[in-house]
């Protein structure tokens, strides 16, 4: 089926802070399509273990509630000291246990190996399309322990936790960076963020333009 012009592209924000709007921005800012935030909550999935297909029945589900051209978002952190977990249940664990939580339990293990990955999907579904396209992107860092109390509560995410490999900056302060350096960062582990490369995407096949 032939592409076409879009004119509104909605995220399903499924929980995401509104403050992510402005890191959306960063990467998708300055299209033909207006972004639109939705903030329906879709179905959790406990029963799949990979990044790929939950993201995936998540951007149909989505789709099918709108049927309006949707982009969504899933990530997640893989410490290799508790065998990969959290994984695909890092936003359900972190809700129960609190980063605090994920502290105690690598704290617990006998192993010495902080090393962690961060793993990063979105998806994008419209009609002319019969499965979701989907981006990719990884981080590799290491686990960062007992995150300075300045930095707990209303402060506190992930990214605070995951030291960036080669660069001895945490996540949070590369992305405070701005896009441009982020992107070179991401690049040297080797892929571009994975919303660069859905913006890159939707340009090349005709489904939007940039803004002149």
């Amino acid at each position: 089926m032939d592409t076409y012009p879009i004119e509104n592209l909605f995220y399903f924000a499924d929980g995401v802070e509104r403050a992510h709007e402005e890191g959306l921005n960063r990467f998708l800012g300055g299209l033909s399509a207006s972004i639109n935030w939705v903030d329906t909550r879709l179905n959790p999935l406990f029963q799949v273990a990979n990044f790929r297909d939950v993201i995936s029945v998540r951007a149909i589900d989505a789709f099918k509630r709108i049927d309006q051209p949707i982009f969504l978002e899933e990530e997640g952190v893989v410490i290799r000291k508790l065998g990969g977990f959290p994984g695909t249940l890092t936003d359900f664990v972190i809700g129960i246990i609190g980063l605090s939580g994920i502290d105690c339990l690598v704290e617990g293990m006998a192993s010495n190996d902080f090393r962690c990955q961060v793993i990063s999907f979105s998806a994008y579904m419209d009609e002319s399309l019969r499965h979701p396209e989907l981006f990719w992107s990884v981080l590799n860092g290491t686990w960062r322990m007992r995150v300075p109390i300045n930095r707990r509560g209303k402060d506190d995410s992930l990214w605070h936790h995951i030291v960036l490999a080669g660069f001895h900056e945490t996540v949070a302060t590369m992305i405070n960076v701005g896009r441009q350096q982020f992107e070179t960062e991401l690049a040297a582990v080797g892929r571009p963020h994975h919303l660069l490369q859905l913006r890159r995407w939707l340009i090349e096949t005709g489904r939007v333009s940039e803004k002149k």
